[in-house]
């Protein structure tokens, strides 16, 4: 295949030179001068978490101390709000054995974007066997569970 040779080829190559450096110049001044396009901007090369509920057992220890005397026992949840306003965000805690619901509790925490909110509720729990507590926040993603016990009913 043969190629021009001389000075036609070297204007083709300049020639886009020039209009290659007027786009960014009109792309620069459109960013500069227009709010909506900077904020475009801003969107699109930054990250941003998305609001979420941070959700834990207060004390972890206290958490893995099942009962099994078919007594109370106290649930103690943290929240810690990510959340971008201030919310009441309800929650429900459920007991459950293989068998059947033992005990259901619902309410609503009042969370502060960037502070921590505790839920404490006493729930029933099963006399035998092996029984499941489980914290969630209705419409949310979020649930923690703690499992007391063997399946087999031999403690926890």
């Amino acid at each position: 295949m043969l190629r021009p040779v001389g000075p036609s080829a070297g204007r083709r190559a300049t020639g886009a030179v020039p209009v290659l450096l007027a786009g960014i110049v009109v792309a620069a001044v459109v960013l500069v001068i227009s709010p909506a396009a900077r904020h475009q901007l801003t969107l699109s090369t930054s990250r941003s978490a998305d609001p979420y509920l941070e959700m834990s057992f207060v004390d972890e220890t206290a958490a893995r101390a099942c009962t099994t005397d078919g007594a109370e026992q106290s649930i103690s949840i943290r929240l810690r709000s990510h959340l971008d306003d201030a919310a009441s965000v309800p929650y429900l805690i459920e007991v459950s054995s293989a068998d059947r619901v033992v005990d259901r509790l619902g309410g609503a925490a009042a969370t502060e974007p960037g502070e921590a909110a505790d839920v404490v509720q006493r729930v029933r729990v099963p006399t035998t066997g092996a029984y499941e507590v489980t914290a969630s926040l209705p419409g949310r993603p979020e649930r923690l569970a703690l499992h007391c016990g063997e399946p087999d009913g031999s403690g926890s």
